[in-house]
């Protein structure tokens, strides 16, 4: 896996619409720094090594993401979709996009607005899956699955209702790096390295979940913090 890593961000950093640069070239440029004169430095440097770099921490921190979902509800098709997370998240962004707020959204900006939507979905769910005093996997489950249905649907509405912005609402729902630069990819960092360290500091914890809840508890497991 380090090896096709290696290969793709070497694919990445050599070919692209701005012009192809041979190996030796990039990494004589990587070997100089940024800064420097040519059109191949500031092609490596200034365009395609921020675009590596967001797209590199945004896959790992996905990835953390749904493996630890996976884990915590024993299943391997789970996903953010299970419990609304992402559904809420999408509805506050195409909200934010669609009504023109562009870099910002009442202080917040698009994905503060979807930052915001996504955890009142997640809140909204926990609401609903909460009896007599513990969260059930099986009831949050099923919560996350009727919530996010809804909000699927309020999101297509969004969609139909933009009209000529629906395209800029899927293009900002789908992802893309042509826009990202140094500033972005350094302030993703902390999010990424310390997000996906502390979800592994939680292995143990959700390695005795994967035993049950009644067994995890037993181990001393709060499952409804978790």
């Amino acid at each position: 896996m380090p090896v096709l890593v290696l290969v793709f961000a070497g694919v990445h950093l050599a070919s692209g619409s701005s012009g192809m640069l041979s190996i030796g070239q990039v990494l004589s440029e990587l070997f100089r720094g940024p800064g420097h004169e040519g059109t191949a430095n500031a092609i490596v440097w200034d365009i395609r090594l921020p675009r590596l770099l967001v797209a590199g921490l945004s896959g790992v921190s996905l990835g953390a993401v749904g493996a630890t979902f996976q884990a915590l509800f024993r299943n391997p098709l789970a996903d953010p979709y299970v419990v609304g997370v992402s559904s809420g998240a999408a509805v506050g962004s195409a909200l934010a996009v669609s009504l023109g707020f562009g870099a910002a959204s009442f202080g917040l900006g698009v994905v503060g607005a979807g930052l915001v939507t996504g955890l009142a979905s997640l809140g909204l769910v926990r609401a609903l899956a909460y009896r007599r005093g513990v969260v059930e996997m099986a009831t949050l489950l099923l919560a996350g699955v009727t919530v996010s249905a809804l909000l699927s649907a309020l999101l297509s509405l969004i969609l139909l209702l933009a009209g000529q912005d629906s395209g800029r609402v899927l293009a900002f729902l789908l992802g893309h790096t042509s826009d990202a630069n140094w500033p972005r990819a350094l302030a993703l960092l902390p999010f990424a390295l310390f997000g996906t360290l502390w979800l592994s500091r939680q292995g143990k914890r959700l390695n005795a979940l994967a035993m049950g809840e009644t067994t995890a508890r037993r181990l001393g497991v709060e499952t409804e913090t978790l």
